[in-house]
C-alpha cells in the first residue's frame, strides 16, 4: 500500500517534468553508474533552527531518514525507485545554488540536495523563501517538486516504520493543591494497544520535563534546566510490548532558578500551568497541561 502510494506521487510528479529529461542522446549518470547512485536531501534551519530532513535512498532501493534518533529506514518498490531516478536525472543540469536575495526570511529552511553515480556528484542548494517566490523561474518549480516528492518519502518512512507509533500516553499529578516547599510528583504512564511491541528511546537519564507558567503567561522556569537534546549521546531503549503499560515518575522539589548563575528558589503561592512532555528522543505527542495551586 505505502509502496503504491509513493508511486502514484512520483508519477504525478515526472508528468510535470517529462519534457525534461526526453531527447537526451547519451545515457543519464544514474544508467552509467546504477550499483553506485545516492540521493540525499538535508534541510536544516526553521524557527526552530533544527534538522528537518535527513534523507538517503541508496541503489539497493533503501530510504533511510536519520533526522529521527534512531535512523528508520523503509524498501522503495523497483517501479518507484526507477521513476524517482527518471525525474531526477534534470538535477544533473541545475545550478548550484538557487537563491532569491529579495525574499531571505529570517527563519528560512536551507535545502541541500546531493545526487551521487559512481564518481559523479551534484550539489544543489536552496532556501524556503526561494521556493514560495512568485515567477520564480522553471528551475526552481521543478526543485521544488523534487523537494516535495522527497520529503513526501521521507514523512512516509517515519510516519509507517516508528517503532514508537500509535502509543498513547497520560500524565497526572500526584495533588492538585500543595504547601510552599512541598515536592510536586508527575507521573507519566505510557500504553501499548497497537497490536505489536513498540520502543521508546532516550538520550538522556531524564525521563519527563515541563516547562511552567503562572497562571496567565508569566514564565517561571524549565525542568530539566540544563537540558538538551544531544545527538552524539547513547540511546536508552525502552520495550512496552502489546498490551503493556510503562510507568515514568518525577519528585520535583518545587524548587527553580530564572538563570544558571541564580540561586534556588522556592515556588511562591500562586496558580500555576505546567506543560509536561515525555523527553524522548522522538515526540509521542504535544505533551499535556496540568494546572495547580500553592499556597
Amino acid at each position: 500500500m505505502r509502496g503504491r502510494w509513493i508511486q502514484r506521487f512520483v508519477r504525478m510528479t515526472w508528468v510535470l517534468f517529462l519534457a525534461w529529461s526526453t531527447g537526451c542522446g547519451s545515457p543519464s549518470p544514474f544508467e552509467q553508474r546504477p550499483d553506485e547512485v545516492e540521493i540525499h536531501l538535508f534541510a536544516f534551519g526553521g524557527f526552530a533552527g533544527g534538522v528537518v530532513y535527513d534523507l538517503t535512498i541508496r541503489s539497493d532501493r533503501t530510504a533511510t531518514e536519520a533526522r529521527t534518533r534512531p535512523p528508520l529506514s523503509m524498501p522503495l518498490d523497483e517501479d518507484t525507485y526507477n521513476q524517482m531516478l527518471r525525474m531526477l536525472t534534470p538535477v544533473w543540469n541545475l545550478r548550484e545554488v538557487y537563491l532569491d536575495e529579495h525574499r531571505r526570511c529570517s527563519d528560512d529552511v536551507e535545502f541541500t540536495l546531493d545526487l551521487r553515480a559512481g564518481e559523479r556528484r551534484k550539489t544543489v542548494r536552496t532556501w524556503g523563501c526561494t521556493l514560495l517566490a512568485d515567477n520564480a523561474g522553471s528551475d526552481v518549480a521543478y526543485l521544488k517538486q523534487v523537494i516535495e516528492v522527497l520529503s513526501q518519502i521521507s514523512r512516509l518512512v517515519c510516519d509507517t516504520t516508528a517503532p514508537w507509533l500509535g502509543l498513547q500516553v497520560r500524565f497526572a499529578l500526584n495533588d492538585s493543591v500543595f504547601a510552599v516547599g512541598e515536592p510536586i510528583g508527575i507521573q507519566t504512564i505510557v500504553e501499548n494497544t497497537t497490536g505489536r511491541e513498540r520502543r521508546i528511546y532516550f538520550d538522556s537519564d531524564y525521563r519527563i520535563g515541563f516547562v511552567l507558567y503562572e497562571t496567565g503567561v508569566r514564565y517561571v522556569t524549565q525542568y530539566p534546566f540544563d537540558y538538551f537534546p544531544r545527538r552524539e549521546a547513547p540511546l536508552q531503549e525502552v520495550v512496552i510490548p502489546d498490551g503493556q503499560t510503562r510507568a515514568f515518575e518525577l519528585t520535583w522539589d518545587a524548587r527553580y532558578r530564572w538563570h544558571a548563575s541564580d540561586s534556588l528558589r522556592t515556588l511562591a503561592p500562586g496558580r500555576y500551568r505546567m506543560r509536561v512532555g515525555l523527553l524522548t528522543t522522538e515526540s509521542l505527542g504535544p505533551g499535556e497541561i496540568l494546572e495547580f495551586v500553592v499556597q
